[in-house]
């Protein structure tokens, strides 16, 4: 357990908080190379997971259910779709394709969002949720496309933060027992004062992103989830261009 890991598990929850996305773009570096690949990714995962609770516990008021679950179907089936593609494709040419694409989506939807918005309809709502579904599973990524969503139908802030904690605790939960029921070695091995030492980490990363949410303009905040997207995507193709 180094601090490096621990201090990348803390802003990542503090990013979670703040902007309703983010853990995994932040630590994900750090927890691959402290852990290895596969206990890696499910640490993520997992962490992910329990930061969504964390945060649900403090903004469920704000929680547009009727969003979640327009999301969710599609999201599942999403899911479903990049695992299937995931054991027919090569991983690197699967995360390359899914971060330009998001980067594109990003770039198109930033340009169009200046001139004109769409309403958020379920038809809006469920491809987002099918793309993120699926690059989560090609790519463990599924934050940008849920970005993207925000800025064509200028979703405000606070609702859209909210909506994504059980949106992304109901994918990482399903996400994790299909990693364990695959693989119940990839369990990361660590001894409870690392567990304990993280879920410090997370608590302490957690009330900070509040702090940050209260004393940041909306505008500011929705800016930090598109640079946390496109981090996420270039950060996929690097990663996939790298191990080719």
């Amino acid at each position: 357990m180094t601090a490096a890991l621990l201090g990348a598990v803390l802003a990542g929850s503090l990013a979670q908080r703040a902007t309703g996305m983010g853990l995994a773009l932040v630590a994900a570096p750090f927890i691959v190379v402290a852990l290895g690949p596969a206990s890696g990714v499910l640490m993520v995962n997992l962490l992910g997971l329990v930061t969504s609770l964390l945060v649900l516990a403090r903004v469920w008021a704000d929680v547009e259910w009727g969003t979640y679950w327009r999301l969710m179907p599609s999201s599942l089936l999403g899911v479903a779709a990049g695992a299937l593609l995931a054991a027919r494709l090569p991983a690197t040419w699967a995360q390359i394709v899914v971060g330009v694409v998001v980067l594109l989506a990003l770039g198109v939807s930033s340009v169009v969002a200046r001139t004109r918005s769409m309403p958020r309809t379920t038809g809006a709502v469920a491809t987002a949720g099918g793309v993120s579904g699926l690059t989560s599973a090609l790519a463990g990524i599924g934050g940008p496309p849920m970005a993207v969503l925000r800025t064509l139908t200028r979703w405000d802030h606070i609702g859209f933060a909210a909506t994504l904690q059980p949106y992304f605790a109901t994918t990482g939960a399903v996400t994790v027992a299909a990693k364990v029921l695959a693989d119940p070695g990839a369990w990361p091995d660590l001894a409870w004062s690392g567990w304990a030492a993280i879920a410090v980490a997370m608590i302490i990363g957690v009330g900070l992103g509040g702090t940050v949410t209260r004393r940041l303009p909306a505008a500011v905040l929705g800016r930090l989830i598109t640079a946390l997207a496109a981090l996420g995507s270039v950060w996929t193709v690097v990663d996939g261009v790298a191990a080719l």
